[in-house]
């Protein structure tokens, strides 16, 4: 299933770090993010990421499990819109709070948004 792109504010900058034993961290912004989705080689467009979406709704806490296969800025850099490919987990809801988008690329791993 595909979803609609779902356009998602961006509040913070965006946290990529890895796992031990080093430790690395850093913030990037949204255009920064998106920006992994160009050109032709080394992209994600070529190699698309498996995110995981937790997010509440109706009181709940739901878990998505989607591929990204594009993304895009909003040009003040407030949000990104995906392009999303359902994997498994709960369907994703229209209206949702307390959203967190965690994504894992071999060592590097993404908090993307965690708002509300």
């Amino acid at each position: 299933m595909m979803y609609s792109t779902p356009n998602i504010p961006v509040t913070h900058e965006i946290l990529a770090f890895t796992d031990r034993p080093s430790q690395l961290y850093t913030f990037v912004k949204a255009d920064e993010f998106v920006s992994l989705w160009e050109g032709k080689k080394n992209t994600f467009k070529v190699d698309p990421l498996t995110a995981l979406i937790t997010c509440s709704h109706g009181g709940e806490t739901h878990e998505t499990m989607v591929i990204i296969t594009d993304a895009f800025a909003y040009a003040d850099g407030t949000a990104i819109s995906y392009d999303l490919t359902y994997e498994g987990g709960d369907q994703m809801h229209e209206i949702m709070t307390f959203v967190s988008f965690f994504i894992q690329s071999g060592p590097l791993k993404l908090l993307v948004h965690a708002f509300s």
